[in-house]
């Protein structure tokens, strides 16, 4: 194999371009959706363009109404959460940080109730209880983290027993904060996620 511009070899032990059909990204991702390693190829590169500067300028543009950016797991769109009480939100061509990214066609926005930001505060609270409540108890923890296309925090409760701490925890936390927050049962003990 030789490298471009130059008449060196390349090492043949060298990682794969990301991107390219050789690319383990690439090739897990045909298998897992049963598409071809061109589409997959293809995929790889719509998230590949979505750099953190992309991210920060979508951020910057919607303000405390972005509510979240991912990917789809089925087409692997890019797909943004807009805050649209009551409407359609934006669509994606009319977002100048994606039409300058290059990303229009292969974005879509969806109506979500609460902004990214506000999930980030109830995240924050709830990851502060759950060191409070996961230490010196039983060998079983809660867990949490944000789920963007769930546009919630979730708080998954294992089936061990609980402290009595933690399940005042789980009690109270819909109550506290509604649909931000989702409980989840989980088999086993529990393990810790941040957000």
């Amino acid at each position: 194999m030789w490298s471009v511009g130059s008449l060196r070899p390349m090492p043949t032990d060298a990682a794969p371009p990301p991107g390219s059909l050789t690319d383990p990204a690439v090739t897990s991702l045909a298998h897992d959706l049963g598409i071809t390693l061109g589409e997959a190829a293809q995929r790889i590169g719509w998230q590949s363009a979505v750099t953190d500067d992309v991210q920060r300028s979508i951020v910057d543009e919607l303000g405390d109404r972005f509510g979240g950016l991912w990917f789809d797991t089925g087409t692997s769109r890019l797909t943004i959460g807009i805050v649209s009480p009551g409407a359609s939100p934006v669509p994606a061509a009319d977002l100048r940080s994606v039409r300058s990214a290059g990303l229009a066609a292969v974005t879509d926005t969806v109506a979500v109730q609460w902004s990214a930001a506000e999930l980030d505060v109830v995240g924050d609270e709830l990851g502060a209880e759950l060191v409070r409540v996961n230490g010196g108890g039983p060998p079983c923890a809660l867990a949490m983290g944000q789920v963007p296309p769930l546009n919630a925090v979730f708080l998954d409760v294992p089936s061990g027993p609980l402290s009595a701490a933690q399940q005042e925890l789980v009690d109270s936390v819909t109550a506290r904060h509604g649909t931000k927050v989702r409980v989840r049962h989980v088999p086993g003990d529990g393990y810790f996620i941040s957000h």
